[in-house]
């Protein structure tokens, strides 16, 4: 082929490209701003539903699973919040809210677990564990430090600890 026989094939095929790529725009634009609509309302199993249906029928939109973590993040599903983020990060990795939102996923399973550690402080000590009080105030350090970096003040401060002796 010549080189004019070339450029004018090379111009069709990517004028189907651009035609293919606006029809599939078409098609999935009453979907997502039906699901955006849902999920600024506030019906987030709505909205992740209809977020499923598009990524069933075009697996390829890889930024629908960022929305999908945000709802996963709002009713607590953190695990499932942190795997749509990852799948959302795989499309695209130059998303410095969803790496925060990561970090942010971290930061509450983290506290979560410490405040269900706190309900059993009272109880014996099982057999070679260190005495309530150092379990006490590591704790409350530990939780001060997470809670800071929330910005809330700690809701297990009922008393402050000193720092035991060792």
């Amino acid at each position: 082929m010549n080189r004019i026989s070339m450029l004018v094939l090379a111009l069709l095929l990517m004028g189907c490209q651009t035609t293919q790529s606006r029809e599939l725009e078409l098609q999935l634009e009453p979907a997502l701003y039906a699901a955006q609509t849902a999920y600024r309302q506030g019906d987030l199993h709505f909205a992740e539903g209809l977020w499923r249906q598009v990524l069933e029928a075009y697996p390829e939109q890889g930024q629908v699973w960022c929305d999908i973590g945000h709802v996963n993040y709002r009713v607590h599903r953190y695990d499932a919040a942190y795997e749509a983020y990852q799948f959302c990060l795989a499309n695209n990795p130059q998303q410095p809210d969803i790496w925060k939102n990561l970090a942010a996923i971290r930061l509450r399973q983290a506290t979560e677990l410490l405040l269900a550690g706190h309900a059993y402080l009272g109880m014996p000590a099982s057999f070679g564990a260190r005495n309530n009080q150092a379990q006490r105030y590591e704790y409350e350090m530990l939780m001060q430090q997470l809670l800071a970096l929330h910005r809330v003040e700690s809701p297990i401060a009922e008393q402050h600890y000193e720092k035991p002796s060792y």
